[in-house]
């Protein structure tokens, strides 16, 4: 016999009363005592090999534990099938009361946090219809001649437009130095590809191998309001180089991508290209905005066990001690865990939604079909065993977690796309540049 009741405990946790009896209680009491026997030294006989009525005679405390153990192991798929919510973590188990062909005992379930989701009437995804120019085309593919670009020493040691300047780079801050010099970097004057007051600055001075030049700038932003509002950038000279471009014709573009047979053929691509540009920055900073309009309409329930276990884990990630805080350091933690793990939950939620409710295995089988549609199919099983390799393992792989990060973050976005789109929040708009599309949100921070 196996019973189970579920009944709400309040809005973040459920109460579990199990009851096993019968043949089930005989099965579960056999393993229990096989489990205790073989931890116990019992004299006369040898681990493991004392009969049930003597293990069960002076363990009887210690298997009952064992019972309640074995149970919920055994039969914690038919409680999650009676509750209409995921289940987090056991918070206690009580009121363990015994028969003679009969054991019950409760179990408190904490869930795992959830939202519902408020208004989203007033959510309005603007969609701008990407105009690509043919000067962009024009400069993505002068980038590539630059990537592409040779490198030679010179006799001709004099600085104008087109020649190359090698030079140390660094940045100070406050009459000093600050973090590490960027060393053997390739100015080529003319292009703007670097930096265009640093090549203005050169092209003007003509300084000679070893001097330095420094030129003030204005930080483009301040995370802080303690940080500087200017800076200097410092460029000491090692060498001049000619520069040799490669010619723009088929072989140039077959070079750059062995799929593409002629320069028509990579202009489209980078028209394509452009063109999603232009789309991501857009719909990235409609979605920012969508997604703080939900936070802000819904509710959001996080059983307490969560919100400390999620202290705990910034803690150990920061090396840190919760004694060693002080009273306002600790409130202002514990206000940041919980708004990061509204956007935790709230993201969780949105990729369900996309995923068809579906759990963790259709996140894995959509990525799959995710990939087979972005990279070349004998990429596809690698690139999914190192998801898996970084899904399962315990142990932080910086380099995996960076290799997957650009294919993990396009499908993301293609799933909040998906989510938004199915709540019918989008709005065709006007045509934009890429110039225009960023100058608009940049104005908007």
């Amino acid at each position: 016999m196996l019973d189970i009741q579920v009944k709400p405990k309040d809005d973040t946790s459920i109460t579990t009363t199990i009851k096993i009896g019968d043949d089930v209680l005989n099965e579960v009491t056999k393993e229990a005592a096989k489990k205790v026997s073989q931890s116990k030294k019992i004299d006369g006989f040898r681990k493991g090999k004392a009969p049930l009525h003597i293990i069960k005679s002076k363990f009887p405390q210690k298997i009952r534990e064992e019972i309640v153990n074995i149970s919920i192991g055994k039969f914690m798929k038919d409680v999650a099938q009676k509750v209409d919510k995921p289940i987090y973590e056991i918070n206690k188990i009580e009121n363990l009361q015994e028969e003679k062909s009969t054991l019950a005992f409760d179990i408190t379930f904490d869930l795992s946090p959830f939202v519902e989701i408020g208004k989203t009437k007033d959510i309005i995804i603007k969609e701008y219809i990407p105009v690509v120019k043919p000067q962009d085309i024009d400069e993505e593919i002068e980038k590539l001649r630059k990537d592409m670009a040779t490198f030679e020493d010179t006799d001709d040691k004099e600085i104008k437009e087109g020649v190359c300047v090698v030079c140390d780079i660094e940045v100070w801050i406050n009459d000093a130095p600050s973090g590490n010099p960027v060393l053997n970097q390739k100015v080529i004057l003319g292009k703007g590809h670097f930096d265009k007051e640093l090549e203005k600055a050169l092209l003007e001075k003509k300084p000679a191998i070893g001097d330095e030049i420094s030129i003030n700038k204005k930080a483009e932003k301040k995370e802080h309001e303690s940080d500087p509002s200017h800076y200097d950038l410092v460029a000491t000279i090692k060498n001049i180089q000619r520069v040799t471009y490669p010619e723009l014709n088929d072989e140039f573009a077959t070079k750059f991508d062995p799929k593409l047979k002629s320069l028509d053929e990579l202009k489209a691509k980078l028209n394509k290209d452009i063109a999603k540009a232009i789309k991501n920055i857009n719909l990235d900073n409609e979605f920012n905005v969508a997604i703080e309009t939900l936070l802000k309409n819904s509710t959001f329930q996080f059983p307490q066990s969560y919100l400390t276990n999620s202290k705990l884990d910034f803690l150990e990630e920061k090396n840190m001690e919760e004694k060693n805080l002080k009273p306002d350091d600790t409130a202002m933690l514990e206000t940041n865990i919980l708004e990061r793990s509204k956007n935790s939950v709230l993201m969780q939620h949105i990729f369900s939604k996309a995923n068809d409710d579906q759990e963790d295995k259709a996140y894995r089988s959509n990525f799959k079909l995710f990939l087979k549609e972005t990279v070349d199919e004998k990429s596809v099983d690698p690139l999914l065993s190192l998801y898996d390799q970084m899904v399962n393992s315990k142990e932080s792989q910086p380099a995996l977690a960076q290799l997957m990060d650009r294919y993990l973050n396009e499908f993301n976005f293609s799933l909040i796309e998906k989510y938004f789109r199915n709540l019918g929040v989008f709005k065709k708009s006007k045509k934009l540049t890429f110039e225009e599309v960023k100058a608009l949100y940049d104005t908007k921070k």
